[in-house]
Formats: structure tokens, C-alpha cells, sequence
């Protein structure tokens, strides 16, 4: 997994398993995630580089439950516990789930 930060608001994870030297620029967006930040709605749009094999068979969230088991709730369990090194709570999540785009 690759977390690419645009110059916006969002924060774009990138389904990545071939990581070789460069920041994959076409990628398909996947859902969404809302994660409560400090108080704050944060949202995170997961989405798969065009490069990858996987691309073509990853179209939405529930592609990626079953093609990828496990790989969601490693996401959010990363974005719930990110910021506690640095003595910062636990993030939350808004609306129960990651939302197919």
C-alpha cells in the first residue's frame, strides 16, 4: 500500500504491489474513507495504480474484500493508530464504512 499525498486536502491510498522507483500518476479511484481527525472529517480516497496486474480486476470496495482479504481493515487499523506516537488519540471513523466511488 502506498499513501500519495496531493497538493489538495485529500489523501489518496494506492493499492500498489509492484513498488518499484515512481509514484504511479494514473490510478482508479476505488471508495472512499471518512476518518474523524482531532475532531475534523479527514477523507481518504483509496484507489489502485493503472499500472498494476490487479487493476483490472479491482473496481470498487467489494473487489477489493475479495480479492484482497484483510487489506481494508489494515487500512483503517493504520489511519485508527498513525498519529499515537506522537501522543495524539486514536482517529475514529465516520459512517460505519468505506464508501464505493
Amino acid at each position: 500500500i502506498f499513501i500519495l499525498r496531493s497538493p489538495s486536502v485529500l489523501l489518496v491510498v494506492v493499492i500498489i504491489f509492484d513498488f518499484v522507483t515512481k509514484i504511479p500518476v494514473a490510478n482508479q479511484p476505488l471508495g472512499v474513507l471518512a476518518m474523524i481527525d482531532s475532531g475534523e472529517l479527514d477523507w481518504k480516497v483509496l484507489a489502485i495504480s493503472l499500472e498494476d496486474p490487479l487493476a483490472s480486476d479491482l473496481n470498487d470496495v467489494a473487489d477489493i474484500k475479495r480479492l484482497l482479504p484483510n487489506t481494508i481493515a489494515g487500512i483503517r487499523e493504520w489511519f485508527r493508530w498513525y498519529k499515537t506516537p506522537d501522543g495524539k488519540p486514536l482517529n475514529t471513523f465516520g459512517y460505519g464504512t468505506i464508501y464505493t466511488l
